[in-house]
């Protein structure tokens, strides 16, 4: 079939019809793209926001503090697991020193902390701040493992993970990972002095 000798509206008509099938195919082409792309961030943020919420849990239990003070108060070289008495000044910034330099070292960014009140809890006061952090969902996941790890003992109370939009910055490479950004108040316990 030779187009050429299609009368001039016909020709229109073929064209405007492959023109249309060609858009067809890219829309979903990107639109795919664009799914499972969103797809994977969502991902991503659950699976950092479980992490959370299991740690939350972990955290949570007094019973398991209670447990651990008995444990010092039988053994004094599990110390380690509370910072030495001092003001509740100095017990907040040593607590704030500790959650940024795990954050710092995970290699997300502070981007603010703040101390909360200090609570006293029978022998011991628990002294807590909130950090405000962004980074990769790899960055977030090394910081709250390292958390688990610290000494003194350091927990989060409570935390939450977002998706920044479409802000997505170059890991390695080519590949691209989406930046997150996340608040946690972190507390640790102090022995009275």
């Amino acid at each position: 079939m030779n187009l050429q000798t299609l009368p001039l509206q016909t020709r229109r008509m073929i064209a405007v019809g492959l023109l249309a099938v060609a858009v067809a195919i890219g829309a979903s082409v990107i639109w795919w793209f664009a799914s499972s792309f969103v797809f994977d961030l969502d991902q991503r943020a659950a699976a950092a926001q479980e992490r959370v919420s299991r740690l939350n849990s972990m955290a949570g239990s007094m019973s398991q503090w209670r447990a651990a003070w008995a444990r010092l108060e039988r053994d004094p070289r599990l110390a380690v697991d509370m910072y030495p008495p001092s003001s509740d000044a100095q017990a907040q910034a040593a607590v704030q020193a500790s959650a940024q330099r795990v954050f710092s070292r995970a290699g997300a960014t502070v981007r603010s902390v703040q101390t909360l009140d200090v609570v006293q809890e029978g022998p011991v006061r628990r002294v807590a701040v909130r950090i405000a952090v962004t980074g990769t969902s790899n960055q977030i996941n090394r910081a709250l493992e390292a958390i688990s790890d610290a000494r003194p003992v350091l927990m989060i109370s409570t935390g939450g993970i977002q998706t920044m939009g479409d802000a997505r910055r170059p890991v390695s490479g080519e590949t691209l990972a989406p930046n997150l950004q996340a608040t946690f108040d972190i507390y640790a316990f102090a022995r009275n002095g």
